[in-house]
């Protein structure tokens, strides 16, 4: 009883504040550009290029947003980083905010537990991966975080939840996000410099590997959940 209680609390609490967050940027006019801030990296560089250097806390700041906020899709982050920084220090300062991110994301797990996780992520993504949680080992995480398609933030939270030790899922989670966020600022130093090739081949490799994993992410998520890869 305590535990739904509080899960119920949480979720009032972190609706509330969405509520309020929305209500009040579309009564200011900033609810297109809100929205804008982590779907469009266009947009995102007209925002912080005329900082030069220091406008990377902007992207920062977006980026950790997105993580602790797990729901908000946040791509257009790491191909801004990309776009504006290029593809060695986009993927650098990327690498910077995701570690940071993975760090709030499991530790609210550890100290919250599933109430906050499952009000975060939100009830479906929860029951979703829900049963990977029973993994004692840190590789099934590392696995659907490094694929596309599956949410790399809800993953992060789930894995929370595990009996793995909190510094070796920071190590490893924060590792399976360097793939993504290099074809991520690969893709936006893509479009700054106008190389179509390099645009295009990771969109097919990207897209077919996301078809492969939405028609398998049932099968996937059993065969991560009922044994250990590392042991096998």
């Amino acid at each position: 009883m305590a535990d739904r209680t509080l899960r119920v609390g949480v979720g009032v609490l972190v609706t509330a504040v969405a509520v309020v967050a929305v209500v009040a940027a579309y009564l200011g006019g900033y609810l297109d550009g809100l929205l804008r801030l982590f779907g469009d990296p266009e947009y995102i560089r007209t925002l912080v290029e005329p900082y030069g250097t220091l406008g990377v806390f902007i992207l920062l700041a977006l980026q950790l947003l997105n993580i602790v906020v797990a729901p908000i899709p946040g791509q257009g982050i790491g191909v801004a980083y990309g776009l504006v920084y290029g593809v060695f220090w986009g993927t650098v300062f990327g690498m910077i905010g995701t570690t940071v991110g993975t760090v709030i994301a499991v530790l609210i797990s550890k100290r919250y537990g599933r109430p906050a996780v499952e009000s975060i992520v939100g009830e479906e993504q929860f029951q979703r991966y829900e049963s990977i949680t029973e993994s004692v080992d840190v590789w099934p995480y590392v696995i659907l975080i490094v694929l596309p398609v599956i949410p790399d933030d809800a993953i992060a939270y789930l894995a929370g939840l595990s009996t793995v030790r909190t510094r070796k899922l920071i190590v490893w989670l924060s590792a399976a996000r360097f793939p993504g966020m290099l074809a991520l600022t690969w893709f936006g130093d893509g479009i700054a410099t106008a190389n179509y090739l390099v645009m295009g081949g990771l969109v097919v490799v990207i897209t077919a590997v996301s078809i492969w994993v939405v028609w398998k992410r049932r099968w996937i998520i059993d065969t991560l959940s009922d044994g250990d890869p590392a042991s096998e």
